[in-house]
């Protein structure tokens, strides 16, 4: 297996590996018909990142494989959520907005290394709890982030009208 490595980038270095966020935009369409296509939400989603990442002190952390080919990153920063039927320590937790590894990565343990760096780090900035979103649809993610420990919080249901 490859060695990875997983470093902590800047938002300006984040949009010269634009392409993997097209991989993930692509793969949520595919998945589920509400997704936009990245061509149609690129300049308003990458504001809304490099916002959160500057005022909530987020992180952005790329995984490179040998040969440096840049195979994922993972977004994440720090959230509060307003909700008072909760009790206050569960307020406040690590959120990962994004998680993305190339096609041809999956499998070798960078969706891994990313997710167990990103907790380290918010481990560290005093969070007890960290939580990720996935399309119920797209079984890669949630498997993986069940291997991870992660553990179902809230479910959302729709339906059309």
């Amino acid at each position: 297996m490859e060695q990875v490595s997983i470093i902590e980038i800047s938002f300006d270095e984040l949009l010269r590996h634009e392409a993997l966020w097209r991989v993930i935009q692509d793969r949520e369409v595919a998945l589920n018909a509400s997704r936009a296509r990245w061509e149609d939400i690129r300049d308003i989603y990458m504001a809304n990142i490099r916002a959160s990442v500057n005022e909530k002190n987020g992180i952005i952390l790329l995984a490179r494989m040998t040969g440096n080919a840049v195979v994922g990153l993972c977004i994440g920063w720090e959230a509060d959520d307003d909700d008072c039927a909760q009790v206050p320590h569960w307020r406040k937790h690590a959120k990962i907005q994004d998680l993305v590894v190339a096609e041809e990565a999956r499998r070798h343990g960078v969706g891994s290394a990313l997710m167990a760096r990103a907790q380290d780090i918010f481990r560290k900035r005093g969070f007890s709890f960290m939580r990720i979103c996935s399309l119920a649809s797209n079984e890669a993610a949630v498997n993986l982030y069940e291997k991870q420990g992660f553990s179902p919080f809230e479910m959302t249901f729709v339906k059309e009208l």
